[in-house]
């Protein structure tokens, strides 16, 4: 790679939080480690349950994040950090990364990534500064999702109150009658798809 597109990436990463406050000199020493891929649609980075060896550098293109049955949770574009938290704290893979865009993407070894933080204490700090900052800022997402989930619960139990307290009224049935003709229905709804 040329000095020149060297700088540019290195300005680039110096923007990503897990590199942040770090000095254009130690960034071009993690880039330095990394090896350039390109990926095509369809290709999986990592499976769930997998050993964290390797975390990647998004540069253009997108990945899915896929839970372990399968289920697109989300979707990751472009420039950031892919599974640095596991090759961090060497946890399994919690999710599988596939590639839905033709991806230009930096590989970093978790060997490589330890080499560089074992060299510098000063860089050690800063990444593990960045990696609680991440963590803190991915709970309090989560916090805001949990929150509102628990609204859009508590809104369907109102609703649901509301049609067995209305189909009770219509019918000429008590609430709690109504209430236990649905958990028959649930019953039998729950045996059909085990079966």
């Amino acid at each position: 790679m040329n000095a020149k597109t060297s700088k540019v990436l290195v300005k680039v990463l110096q923007k990503i939080p897990l590199f942040q406050g770090l000095s254009p000199s130690n960034t071009a020493k993690i880039l330095s480690t990394c090896n350039h891929e390109m990926y095509s649609e369809g290709h999986q980075l990592c499976m769930a349950g997998s050993s964290s060896e390797e975390m990647y550098i998004l540069l253009t293109g997108g990945v899915s994040i896929l839970n372990p049955e399968g289920v697109r949770v989300a979707s990751i574009l472009p420039v950031t950090t892919i599974c640095e938290m596991g090759v961090i704290t060497g946890d399994p893979r919690s999710a599988t990364v596939e590639v839905n865009t033709s991806s230009n993407i930096f590989v970093l070894s978790k060997q490589r990534f330890d080499r560089v933080l074992a060299q510098d204490d000063g860089v050690r700090a800063t990444v593990y500064r960045n990696v609680i900052k991440v963590m803190g800022a991915k709970l309090q997402n989560d916090n805001s999702r949990m929150a509102d989930l628990q609204g859009e619960i508590d809104e369907q139990r109102e609703r649901t109150i509301a049609a067995v307290n209305l189909a009770a009224s219509l019918g000429n049935i008590t609430a709690e009658e109504v209430e236990s003709r649905l958990d028959k229905e649930e019953e039998a709804v729950d045996i059909g798809t085990s079966e």
